[in-house]
């Protein structure tokens, strides 16, 4: 009788988590045939160069300003691993061994962190979730973030003092001016 009931529940339990596998491929297909826009920006790698084949830290950057420009306007899904340009799912697997001793998701996982962490604060972390996507055997990250109930700055070459929008689909460095109002519009209670 117990056997019966174990087996039954562990029969249940799989077609669950079966079940959620589809749901997340499912969801990660209808993200991917999506475009870019205010709410969903896609990168094709977070430090390895897919066009100079080599490790190149300045597009962690761009990650980390896509992230800013989510958390200062409307929130969105960064998705790291897919060319939109091209239809490539590349995965995080090229940037395993230029992030982390580690070389595997855990390890990329921290020094994603970290590199938030450095350049736009510890305070954000609770704003933004970071869930592995296994497709078409590789790994993809979906960041989703969260608006930030106040604005975020990005710091760049011990510059503290950019600001980031997310605005039809492009990820925008609002000057000085631009700034202030759009915090006047969009964070003032």
């Amino acid at each position: 009788q117990l056997e019966t009931e174990i087996n039954e529940y562990e029969s249940k339990t799989q077609k669950i988590e079966s079940d959620k596998i589809e749901d997340i491929q499912k969801g990660i297909t209808d993200l991917i045939k999506s475009s870019e826009s205010e709410t969903l920006e896609f990168k094709s790698t977070l430090k390895w160069d897919i066009r100079e084949n080599r490790s190149n830290p300045s597009l962690v950057l761009e990650c980390v300003k896509t992230i800013a420009g989510f958390l200062n306007n409307r929130g969105g899904i960064l998705i790291v691993g897919y060319d939109d340009d091209n239809n490539i799912i590349y995965g995080l697997e090229k940037d395993y061994p230029h992030t982390s001793k580690k070389q595997n998701y855990d390890g990329w996982q921290q020094y994603f962190i970290n590199q938030i962490n450095d350049k736009l604060g510890k305070t954000i972390n609770h704003y933004f979730t970071i869930d592995p996507i296994s497709y078409n055997g590789k790994t993809l990250a979906k960041i989703n973030v969260k608006i930030s109930p106040s604005p975020v700055f990005t710091k760049q070459d011990n510059n503290e003092g950019n600001f980031y929008v997310r605005i039809h689909g492009q990820t925008e460095n609002l000057n000085p001016q631009e700034t202030q109002k759009w915090i006047s519009d969009h964070f003032s209670n």
